[in-house]
């Protein structure tokens, strides 16, 4: 099951102290790879 089926069809199910650790953790990760993975593209 995904992220977003999981939010969109489970929300009280949903574990608010893992949700606050993804925005806090993986998704300035995430942010940081797209953004490298941009800047690799627009080079080329």
């Amino acid at each position: 099951m995904t992220f977003l089926a999981i939010q969109c069809h489970e929300y009280f199910g949903v574990d608010l102290d893992i949700m606050w650790e993804i925005i806090q953790t993986d998704i300035p990760q995430f942010k940081i790879q797209i953004q490298a993975l941009l800047n690799e593209l627009s080079q080329s």
